[in-house]
């Protein structure tokens, strides 16, 4: 999710970049991105799915809800894009999908899912709005259950980390497109109550044909 400013909807801004990936993908029959991240936490999300869907929160193009389904997980996919919803219907066809904005809140009912995950979808809010997003995430896992997420790190240079204007610490507005950057003070400090367990992990990764810096997270509500 993101914005061109600060009163536009960024619907609409996703809409066209989503449409232009449907495009790409049924010229080339190519994927625009993969779930490899999600490899290493497949006995994780074995063990936690077993009795309630996992959550792809912010499901873009439909990777990882694809990678999911490919491992035998009942998932449920939310975009508040439609033409996200399009993508992911495409390579995840039976999977149920659900239209909201995360910035309105999560529209399921607490304790309901063993895993969410949430890839590079919680840096594009004001600290207390990622704060406030982040406990509606941890409401709506069980006790024990698990968030995997993916989101900027302060050195990710390609993608808006430095030489823009700041709106708040570590929060910049690239090209008029609101962003967050995480360093591990930033994530020890969002994870501070209701969490047990966390796990910090920098990676590098291309993106869009460049090195992208971000954080994997694992945290494990109380």
């Amino acid at each position: 999710m993101s914005s061109t400013d600060h009163s536009q909807d960024p619907r609409a801004l996703w809409e066209r970049r989503f449409a232009a990936l449907r495009r790409g993908r049924e010229a080339s029959a190519s994927p625009a991105s993969d779930a490899r991240w999600l490899t290493p936490w497949e006995s994780c999300l074995r063990a936690n799915a077993t009795v309630s869907p996992v959550l792809d929160l912010g499901c873009g193009d439909g990777r990882d809800t694809q990678y999911l389904c490919e491992l035998g997980l009942d998932v449920i996919a939310g975009d508040f894009s439609w033409e996200a919803l399009t993508l992911t219907r495409q390579v995840a066809p039976t999977v149920p999908l659900v239209a909201f904005d995360i910035r309105q809140g999560l529209p399921f009912r607490p304790n309901a899912f063993g895993v969410i995950i949430a890839n590079l979808v919680l840096h594009y809010f004001r600290w207390e709005h990622t704060v406030w997003i982040l406990d509606e995430i941890r409401s709506r896992l069980k006790p024990d259950g698990h968030l995997l997420m993916r989101v900027n790190a302060t050195d990710d240079l390609n993608y808006g980390a430095s030489g823009h204007p700041e709106i708040e610490y570590h929060y910049y507005s690239v090209n008029g497109e609101p962003k967050r950057f995480f360093d591990p003070d930033d994530l020890s400090r969002l994870f501070t109550r209701g969490w047990q367990h966390t796990t910090f992990k920098k990676e590098v990764v291309v993106r869009y044909g460049l090195p992208k810096s971000v954080w994997v997270v694992h945290a494990q509500r109380d």
